[in-house]
């Protein structure tokens, strides 16, 4: 298991992950592989651009979570009515969905290593895992935005679970998170 702490580590990972060289990276970029070795060092400040293109190239999640702070994809429902009750309703049933779907994989996947290993049916119990939990990550925006409509301080949460997170030993205490500002 791959753990970055920092975004260049996260970019070496992705890299390291696909079996890429620094020049083939810059290559695809546009860019001079002194600038992406720059970017990687924590020399150079990262565009968005060059992010969003690192991240597109690589797929690599760890990096994902880095520059977008989720693996899941950028939506918002813009069509869906976001009330605090209701959408409090919706998360459980998305949370249930994506709990029975876990399950079911871990029927399983106690010795599977790949996706590769897995038979048909299993890999279509595989994809429905991960659509539920997407399901699930978007109903939590959803009731983020109906928990800051209410008037709820979500970057003190986000400051209360970062705290929680390095008590637990989730995270290293030395290590800037991008995504917290505390």
């Amino acid at each position: 298991m791959i753990q970055s702490r920092t975004l260049g580590e996260a970019i070496r990972d992705g890299m390291k992950a696909k079996g890429l060289k620094q020049n083939q990276v810059a290559r695809m970029l546009n860019i001079d592989r002194t600038t992406l070795s720059k970017y990687i060092n924590g020399h150079l400040t990262i565009p968005d651009d060059i992010k969003r293109k690192l991240v597109a190239y690589l797929q690599n999640p760890v990096l994902r979570i880095k520059v977008y702070g989720t693996t899941s994809s950028n939506i918002v429902f813009d069509k869906a009515q976001i009330e605090f009750y209701k959408t409090s309703i919706k998360a459980i049933e998305e949370f249930e969905e994506a709990i029975q779907s876990i399950r079911d994989v871990l029927k399983f996947a106690y010795n599977i290593k790949s996706e590769d290993e897995m038979t048909d049916e299993q890999k279509v119990k595989f994809q429905r895992m991960l659509d539920e939990i997407e399901d699930a990550n978007h109903v939590c925006d959803m009731l983020d935005i109906a928990a800051s409509d209410l008037g709820a301080d979500l970057e003190e949460r986000n400051r209360r679970c970062y705290q929680k997170y390095l008590s637990r030993g989730y995270l290293s205490g030395g290590i800037e998170n991008e995504a917290v500002n505390i």
